[in-house]
């Protein structure tokens, strides 16, 4: 039989459980998968919070929005419909590749960073903006959130159709409290502003 100096065998199974008891509760409270989901979640809602500001003060100061080229009252800010932030209408990107800055970040209301994130070219999650026509109409910036946590709110995840046109009366459908989370069932956060 093994023995180490000093040591029974049950002594060394105890401590051996002990610590095992310790790494399981250590890992199902600090779960490495779920922190970078989180982290994930709240990077995408700083990003899309940081994109609606941007349009904000580039509506300020151009009296448009990027997707519109008039200024006149008519069509100050015309209705968008789910677009992600990285084609050209919603104006951080000037082409499809995202390879030449668009209207936000040549006028300085957008960090040039953006044509590089995560958010933008949809490497780790994407950002989808919408509004409806009018300037006193909300823009959303949704994005499908993986964090256990963000999942679970429900009254805050909102049911949206990437092909259809943005809803009238510029409210969106809340997500059930009964979500599967499969691709046909997919609910989003949404930042507003």
């Amino acid at each position: 039989m093994f023995r180490l100096p000093g040591f029974s065998t049950f002594e060394l199974t105890v401590v051996i459980g002990f610590l095992f008891v310790v790494t399981a509760v250590f890992v199902f409270f600090v779960d490495p998968v779920e922190r970078a989901r989180q982290k994930r979640d709240a990077r995408l809602a700083q990003d899309a919070q940081e994109v609606l500001d941007s349009l904000g003060k580039f509506y300020i100061s151009f009296g448009r929005v990027p997707w519109s080229d008039r200024v006149n009252p008519v069509e100050l800010s015309p209705a968008l419909s789910w677009k992600s932030l990285r084609v050209p209408e919603v104006g951080i990107c000037a082409d499809n590749e995202c390879k030449t800055p668009g209207e936000l970040v040549t006028s300085k209301k957008l960090s040039e960073r953006f044509l590089t994130t995560d958010s933008v070219l949809g490497r780790n999650g994407t950002v989808y903006i919408s509004k409806g026509s009018g300037p006193k109409v909300t823009i959303y910036a949704c994005f499908v959130p993986e964090s256990k946590v963000t999942r679970r709110k429900n009254g805050e995840l909102f049911k949206i159709n990437l092909e259809a046109e943005f809803p009238k009366n510029g409210t969106l459908a809340s997500c059930p409290s009964a979500t599967s989370w499969v691709e046909e069932d997919v609910c989003y956060t949404c930042v507003a502003k």
